[in-house]
């Protein structure tokens, strides 16, 4: 996945563990409640390589899965789970990095 300018700045913020003033404070009102992002039941379906089945990964409605959902609807789905899987770690953002570069990744949005 290319990234701009920006992205790419938020990840090596990210990556130091740091986000914009606005995300912080977003992240910090769904933590007590006071943002309510939806999580939608299926946010994405992965091909499983032995057998190409796919996969649906559903999400049950919790505070960790509000914040998923959050950086995915201001983000997008492809750079919103970079995004996060940043804010988790070098490693977390490489693995996250390779899948969604890999042929086999699809989601609602990417489907070609």
């Amino acid at each position: 996945m290319e990234l701009n300018n920006k992205q790419k700045s938020l990840i090596e913020h990210a990556l130091k563990g740091e986000v914009p003033f606005e995300t912080h404070e977003d992240l910090k009102k769904i933590k007590s409640g006071k943002l309510k992002i939806k999580v939608p039941k299926t946010i994405i379906n992965i091909i499983d390589d032995d057998t190409g089945i796919i996969n649906p990964i559903q999400f049950t409605d919790n505070k960790i899965n509000q914040v998923v959902s959050y950086f995915i609807k201001n983000f997008g789905i492809d750079f919103g789970i970079l995004y996060w899987s940043a804010l988790q770690g070098k490693e977390e953002y490489e693995m996250a990095q390779e899948i969604i570069d890999s042929e086999n990744f699809e989601n609602e949005n990417n489907k070609k």
